[in-house]
């Protein structure tokens, strides 16, 4: 990993106006999804908002959360990065005003977690099972993203 705040936001998707837009990941080709029932503070998933930002080939995950949609479900994307390929995401409720922003200081619940099942993409890092998404998640956030998801 490099010595940048790992916290930023990827610049690959900088737009003219200073906004910031996810980078476009293809799909999961052999998708497996389970049920993941954790609730995630306010406060850490702004972190999980914000992203991890991929700048140089030590960088080895690009974290980004796309959404909310209408009903406030955000996908929390994990890509091991030089690959640009998906290896796990979960989905996510939270809570939103009625301008469509999520809402200050409430937590959000995990519904699901989704991992690449194709062993011929991923190689020795793709998760086998739901649980081996979940760890994988649960051992990326404390190192990049600083904060712990726990059962």
């Amino acid at each position: 990993m490099s010595n940048r705040n790992s916290s930023e936001v990827s610049d690959w998707d900088d737009s003219d106006d200073g906004s910031r837009e996810p980078r476009e990941i293809p799909d999961f080709s052999q998708p497996a999804s389970a049920p993941w029932t954790v609730v995630i503070p306010h406060q850490d998933f702004q972190k999980l908002i914000k992203g991890v930002a991929v700048f140089d080939m030590d960088d080895k995950w690009l974290i980004q959360t796309i959404g909310p949609d209408k009903q406030g479900i955000y996908i929390v994307q994990f890509v091991r990065a030089w690959l640009g390929r998906l290896v796990v995401s979960f989905k996510v409720q939270g809570e939103l005003s009625e301008s469509g922003e999520l809402l200050s200081g409430r937590p959000v619940q995990v519904q699901e977690v989704t991992w690449e099942l194709d062993q011929s993409v991923w190689a020795s890092f793709t998760p086998h099972t739901d649980e081996d998404a979940k760890e994988l998640v649960k051992a990326l956030c404390p190192v990049l993203m600083d904060f712990t998801i726990s059962d």
